[in-house]
């Protein structure tokens, strides 16, 4: 059995397909100095001087502080099997096992962060589930015959495997209550509903 919770932001992950979105590249990249003297770029999350159609750069430090990403994860994986003599010619042996995985994804991107302030969602949320459960079973039965100088083994046997998926979630776009975070889904536009 595991169970791990990961959060904050994925360093070596881009949040879209420019390579300026990667945020050891804006860890690097982003100036906290303008060419304006009345923007303080420390505290903002854009720097007005640049074009963010083809650069993406965002205060690193406000997109790791804002952004709400969380992945929890379980899995239980059990296996077990069982010998039997039936007599003295006949064996079975059952194998069996489970393997169970539950995954919870949450993310949420205020207008502090690049994706709330330069996507074009705005402010925007999702929650997804996912479950995999898988079965499976193997049954092996031997028989064994010494008769005077000859010796006597065949085996026969079944193996039944099954797989369950499932998927639910949603995504809300334009949320109008962003102080609420991941909570405060449902004030905005559902954009796509799992189930």
């Amino acid at each position: 059995y595991t169970h791990s919770l990961r959060k904050g932001v994925v360093t070596s992950q881009s949040t879209s397909a420019d390579a300026t979105s990667y945020l050891l590249y804006n860890a690097w990249a982003y100036q906290p100095v303008s060419t304006s003297d009345n923007f303080d770029l420390e505290n903002e999350g854009i720097d007005p001087d640049i074009d963010t159609n083809r650069d993406q750069r965002f205060n690193p430090y406000k997109q790791a502080t804002n952004e709400h990403v969380k992945k929890f994860s379980e899995n239980l994986m059990f296996n077990a099997y069982a010998s039997i003599k039936i007599n003295k010619d006949f064996t079975l042996r059952l194998n069996g096992g489970v393997n169970r995985i539950l995954q919870k994804n949450e993310n949420f991107y205020n207008k502090n962060t690049r994706q709330g302030k330069i996507g074009t969602l705005g402010v925007y949320g999702m929650i997804n589930n996912y479950e995999t459960t898988r079965w499976s079973n193997e049954n092996v039965l031997t028989f064994k015959k010494q008769i005077s100088d000859f010796s006597i083994e065949a085996m026969g046997g079944n193996s039944l495997l099954t797989s369950k998926y499932s998927r639910s979630g949603g995504q809300s776009v334009g949320i109008s209550e962003e102080s609420l975070g991941i909570y405060g889904l449902g004030t905005g536009e559902p954009r796509a509903v799992y189930s």
